[in-house]
């Protein structure tokens, strides 16, 4: 990927939260000091990578200082564009995606 002049350096890495302990609760299998030391290789292997990702804000348990981890995050590794989306129950999230799914067919 480095050295092809086809190809854009774009990569989705999914942060969903900038706390260890959030991300513990999420049933993530990464820290945030893994993620962080992962965007640092990959800027350090590519040319001018672009970053995007996707967060969750609103996860029971987050508090202010979660949300400013997570503004700090942003700054630090310098993302291109973040998804950022509303933390929703279980079951209403499995009545949008039964929707989504009827609509896509």
């Amino acid at each position: 990927m480095a050295r092809s002049p086809r190809v854009v350096p774009h990569l989705h890495l999914c942060l969903q939260s900038g706390s260890d302990r959030i991300l513990r609760l999420m049933k993530r299998r990464y820290t945030s000091g893994g993620y962080l030391e992962r965007c640092d290789r990959l800027k350090q292997a590519l040319d001018q990578p672009a970053f995007t990702t996707d967060v969750i804000v609103g996860f029971p348990g987050e508090t202010k200082t979660t949300s400013k981890r997570r503004a700090g995050w942003w700054r630090e590794v310098g993302f291109a564009k973040i998804h950022v989306f509303t933390y929703s129950p279980e079951p209403e999230l499995r009545r949008h995606c039964c929707k989504m799914l009827c609509l896509m067919q």
